[in-house]
């Protein structure tokens, strides 16, 4: 028994080694690419910011284990209203459904981000490459149905927007109920509901219905998958719907931020494979296999899926104004009348060729 727990502190330590390396790399480059827009592997900054990034998050998630470890140790909360409340997934939702509700109200039909504008003008002009295909084909879809049946881009807005809401809800729901049947202490599920239902930044994100809301839901249940991972390795490996499961996510998180056949995808994919092998050792070598082809083989049939229904694909204009995103945001949701010489002038603007006539058939 000691030598199997050294064997698998070895293998959480690598793990999390790993896994830390790998999110200081993206942090640090998020970092350069905010200060300077471009990453220079020989600027000073940049080493520095990725040797401290690497630290905190290794320390973080090995800290992160070890509480999980202990879980079992924690003190079960056996009072009737919280074990109510707790153990039902449905009655979770409806209590931040209920909490979101205000917020969603006073933005109806939806709240919007600086390059929302961007996102929705794909409906008039192709899918264009400054966006994830994913979110875009699920927005473009659905407004040009809405507005096909109803006449206003509104309708399919508001089911954008209380379809992500229902998504974040049940996601925050699960993970809830998951440390509630894993032993957590009363007062810490208290906290995890409260910020889940009364931080004012979740309300605003959970009625925005934009491709960063979509990628941070699925990267928190990836997250979340991955403590599972860490702490229950044997039903993870075990299960195939787990193994399955877990690969559906990773590829929907990464094509919700990344285009097509991206080469940087491909090459997170496999440093993931790589510290799924690495965690998994020799007892799992197949299973970790069968994830690692699953992972690959789902995001390759996907991503060139959407490649080919995302047509025609566009690039987006580098002298777009940010008058022109807001006047074709509003024309989008059909907030105002605009004369045929508006309509002229955003057509030349974005592309030439586009006539004012094609606009207001967007409209």
């Amino acid at each position: 028994m000691p030598e199997a727990q050294a064997q698998r502190r070895t293998r959480m330590l690598r793990f999390a080694a790993g896994l830390g390396t790998l999110w200081g790399l993206m942090a640090s480059c998020g970092q350069a690419m905010d200060r300077s827009r471009t990453v220079s592997l020989k600027d000073g900054w940049f080493i520095v910011s990725f040797m401290i990034w690497t630290a905190v998050f290794t320390v973080c998630l090995m800290l992160l284990w070890q509480w999980l470890e202990k879980r079992s140790h924690l003190e079960r909360a056996k009072s009737c209203w919280t074990r109510l409340l707790f153990s039902k997934t449905w009655l979770l939702m409806v209590i931040l459904l209920i909490c979101w509700l205000p917020c969603y109200l006073s933005i109806y039909p939806g709240n919007f981000s600086y390059d929302s504008g961007i996102e929705y003008n794909q409906c008039a002009y192709g899918y264009n490459n400054a966006m994830p295909f994913l979110h875009s084909f699920l927005l473009v879809n659905v407004l040009l149905k809405s507005m096909a049946m109803t006449g206003s881009a509104a309708v399919g807005i508001a089911v954008l927007t209380i379809g992500q809401m229902i998504l974040l809800s049940g996601l925050f729901a699960v993970i809830l109920r998951h440390y509630y049947r894993a032993g957590a202490g009363k007062a810490l599920l208290m906290i995890m509901l409260g910020y889940y239902a009364c931080l004012p930044t979740i309300h605003l994100l959970a009625t925005c219905p934009i491709r960063d809301v979509l990628f941070s839901g699925l990267l928190t249940l990836c997250v979340f998958e991955t403590a599972a991972l860490m702490t229950e390795e044997e039903k993870f490996f075990l299960s195939r719907r787990k193994i399955v499961g877990a690969a559906v996510t990773v590829t929907l998180t990464v094509l919700s931020r990344n285009n097509s056949n991206s080469k940087l995808a491909y090459v997170l994919l496999v440093i993931l494979c790589g510290l799924v092998f690495l965690w998994a050792g020799r007892q799992y070598l197949s299973r970790a296999a069968g994830f690692s082809v699953c992972l690959i083989t789902f995001y390759a049939v996907l991503s060139t899926l959407l490649s080919l229904a995302c047509q025609p694909q566009t690039t987006l204009p580098s002298n777009t104004s940010l008058s022109f995103l807001t006047h074709s945001e509003a024309l989008a949701l059909g907030l105002s009348t605009y004369t045929n010489h508006s309509l002229a002038s955003i057509s030349r603007l974005m592309r030439p060729s586009i006539s004012s006539s094609s606009v207001r058939h967007f409209r």
